[in-house]
């Protein structure tokens, strides 16, 4: 299969050049191929340049703010369902810092990164069908996008509505078909038109007709005559043109009331043709000029002369084309009406035009992608806020034990809900009563973690959900509820600094036969006292470990998590997501090894090892005083220990006041790190993982290939501030691996340069994780 076109969403034309050229004539007994591209005596260059950039409808979860959806900038169609779309000068928080190239267009996905392509002058047109504007900025975007992914049918690039003509180019590729020019011209707005217009209407055959006839007297009833004049105005804006004129014919009251009425006729045309922009314009700058023309004429002239057809040229085929995609638009207006809440109703608290986020938060997974946000304001005014009386909060689980809901009430009224209630046999829910003088601090979501080495698509029961959550209060002890056990990982989030949280965000995700279950989980939040939203582009600040989950067993050898303790501060740099990998990062529990409680506990590191499967897949460090080796895993993921002949030890004089200075990672561009570096304050290093060369019979010579160097490879390193000390390694392990070689690499074995582990390890057939995240637990000098 070669090569595809995606076609515009709103006029369902193509939205990548089109070629025009002469269409050759064949002579006698002649066949003449028929080149892909238009007759240039019909369209011209000029018209053609509309289609050469297209804009994308598109979701993006992780955006900071109340609007997840954006419109991308303009760019090209590179192929295979690509754009090269730019964020777009106008600030969208929706998009900021958002990668546009994971993007792919139509039905070639199903997931977050499904975009919907469009041509700017249709978007136009699609925002004064849907808002009565050219302001596309009152289009409601997620309703639109949920409307566009409805109506899409398995893996089409296209979507099922009706788009007249241009159905006829929809192939692989678009179809050049002689005759349907008209839709791909441009369809804006030409003022050039006004004047040709004016020219025409002017003809004499558009002179209205002097007529003295007077009939009223002849009339015995006429029923419509008890309808007062206005209510008789309304009833004929619900008429269609034919029906009109069968009404003046059967109505003497109708033809005596609209015969000779000016302003109701060029209403009339207004209402009738409003994708006839240049006719409305004309007769409003040219009133003059058209006195004596009959308006009737002119309507009736205009829906016949601008009506899209095979064959159509000449001035009107923009027109033309614009009333074809003008219909395409009335058929996503229908929906998106039925879809779209009242734009002038009342907000449903104050808080809704004060409350800020900064992202809803993966809490659970599943391979299903999910568009609808839920929202819940657990405050409604600071009046609300500062009022002295005890509340209700709840949480809500399915019969899986997954939770489903939470929700706050105050005294008798409805509960504020977040989520929804479990109905199956088997669910559950939990209460509490809290005093007046308290309210929520954040939570601890405690989360079955995954299993890195299944694939999704084979193991449908692999998801990640909340078993259980620990809830904070500002005055007052946390509460736990469901499953805190160390076997899962936690995900916190807290309330920012000066901030007060005054409802939450998110999404649920559904699983046959119970109560969906809470997906992604945001804070919204407010300063206290606060009338209006922070500046633009203003978000709550989100500490660095609410930005990853952590592993409940590692949590656990600390006493207290960092977020916690007074002395421990977590150090990373930065969160930056990684291809090709399954689940989220920010769901790969973090794991950490302890060099010491304490620094001066690391005089007693005698060295530290890491396990080694091509990749990084463990660390542990030993001591000289007997202690015994911290390893940060003490199994792999199908529950095995970690071979000894895996291990490479760099040795630490710990006693000599020798410590872990610096700690980094080599990593390519959109991949997982593929070395770990670790350096001393005497400046020594080692790198983790470096390939080693192949001996003769197959033997490990132990002699590193030099191709891995920091001069030619991307490092990323994190040191302690300036007066702390590294006391801990965190990692997270979440890429999946397999070492089995396939029998066209062993061929090639004895043609190149294989390492002793490329061909000894992955002989077997076997999965393992690897390192994809590096960060460190520091501490004081003098603690």
């Amino acid at each position: 299969m070669g090569g595809f076109h995606v076609y515009c969403v709103i006029c369902g034309a193509t939205t990548t050049e089109v070629e025009i050229g002469p269409r050759e004539q064949p002579g006698d007994d002649e066949d003449v191929y028929m080149e892909n591209r238009y007759d240039e005596d019909v369209i011209g260059d000029e018209d053609m340049e509309w289609f050469r950039q297209a804009r994308l409808l598109g979701f993006n979860p992780d955006a900071s703010g109340a609007n997840k959806f954006y419109v991308s900038g303009a760019g090209e169609y590179l192929g295979a369902g690509i754009f090269d779309v730019d964020e777009g000068s106008e600030p969208d928080s929706a998009i900021e810092d958002f990668d546009l190239a994971g993007v792919r267009a139509w039905g070639d996905c199903d997931g977050e990164e499904r975009g919907f392509p469009f041509h700017r002058q249709c978007h136009t047109v699609l925002a004064r069908v849907l808002t009565g504007t050219e302001d596309t900025g009152k289009i409601n975007r997620a309703v639109l996008y949920k409307i566009f992914g409805g109506l899409i049918s398995g893996k089409s690039r296209c979507s099922d509505l009706d788009y007249g003509h241009a159905t006829q180019g929809q192939d692989q590729t678009w179809e050049a078909i002689p005759g349907y020019e008209y839709t791909v011209i441009n369809p804006e707005k030409r003022e050039s038109l006004v004047q040709d217009i004016l020219e025409v209407i002017q003809d004499e055959k558009f002179v209205e007709t002097p007529s003295n006839l007077n009939l009223g007297h002849k009339v015995r009833w006429d029923p419509l005559r008890e309808i007062p004049e206005s209510l008789l105005r309304d009833i004929l804006d619900l008429v269609d043109n034919e029906s009109i004129f069968s009404l003046c014919k059967a109505s003497w009251v109708i033809f005596e009331l609209i015969r000779h009425s000016r302003n109701f006729w060029e209403s009339r045309i207004r209402k009738n043709t409003p994708y006839f922009e240049e006719l409305g314009e004309t007769i409003t700058t040219r009133r003059e000029s058209l006195g004596g023309q009959d308006l009737r004429k002119i309507l009736l002239w205009a829906k016949e002369a601008s009506k899209p057809r095979v064959g159509i040229s000449g001035l009107l085929m923009a027109v033309a084309n614009r009333r074809r995609i003008w219909g395409v638009c009335e058929q996503i207006a229908r929906r998106y009406h039925a879809e779209c809440p009242d734009p002038d109703s009342e907000p449903s608290c104050k808080m809704e035009s004060i409350a800020v986020c900064n992202k809803m938060h993966f809490v659970g997974f599943n391979v299903k992608p999910v568009f609808d946000t839920q929202r819940s304001y657990w405050i409604r005014s600071w009046d609300e806020y500062d009022a002295d009386r005890p509340w209700t909060l709840r949480t809500f689980w399915n019969s899986d034990w997954d939770m489903t809901g939470i929700s706050v009430s105050f005294g008798d009224e409805e509960p504020r809900m977040f989520g929804k209630r479990g109905t199956e046999e088997g669910a559950w829910e939990t209460s509490k009563e809290v005093a007046p003088e308290t309210w929520l601090r954040g939570f601890v979501f405690h989360l079955w973690p995954t299993n890195p080495l299944l694939e999704w698509e084979h193991a449908p029961w692999n998801y990640i959900s909340v078993k259980g959550i620990t809830i904070y209060f500002y005055d007052g002890f946390p509460v736990s509820y469901g499953d805190t056990g160390d076997s899962l990982m936690q995900r916190p989030l807290f309330a920012a600094e000066d901030m007060v949280i005054v409802g939450v965000e998110g999404q649920l995700a559904e699983k046959e036969g119970v109560t969906p279950w809470i997906l992604r989980f945001g804070l919204l939040q407010a300063y206290p006292g606060d009338e209006e939203k922070p500046d633009p582009g203003y978000y709550p600040e989100v500490g660095d470990e609410e930005q990853m989950s952590w592993s409940s067993a590692s949590l656990a050898l600390l006493g207290k998590p960092s977020w916690e303790s007074e002395s421990l501060k977590f150090i990373c740099d930065g969160f930056d997501r990684v291809e090709n990998i399954d689940i989220d990062r920010e769901l790969i529990p973090l794991r950490i090894l302890m060099l010491g409680n304490r620094p001066n506990e690391l005089a007693n590191i005698r060295s530290i090892s890491a396990c080694i499967n091509s990749k990084v897949t463990n660390i542990r460090v030993s001591f000289v005083d007997g202690q015994q080796t911290r390893t940060m895993r003490e199994v792999d993921e199908e529950g095995f220990l970690w071979p000894e002949e895996n291990w490479e030890e760099f040795e630490i004089d710990g006693p000599g006041g020798e410590i872990i200075d610096e700690i980094g990672w080599i990593e390519s561009y959109d991949r997982s790190p593929e070395l770990l570096h670790l350096r001393t304050n005497r400046n020594r290093t080692v790198l983790f993982a470096l390939d080693t060369l192949v001996g003769e019979n197959n033997s490990n010579t132990r002699i590193k290939l030099s191709g891995w160097t920091v001069d030619n490879n991307h490092m990323r390193v994190i040191k302690a501030e300036e007066g702390d000390v590294i006391v801990g390694i965190v990692m997270g392990f979440g890429q999946r691996e397999s070492d089995w070689l396939f029998e066209s690499d062993r061929e090639e074995f004895g043609t190149r340069p294989w390492t002793y582990e490329t061909f000894q390890k992955r002989s077997e057939s076997r999965l393992f994780s690897y390192f994809n995240f590096v960060g460190a637990l520091t501490m004081a000098k003098d603690a």
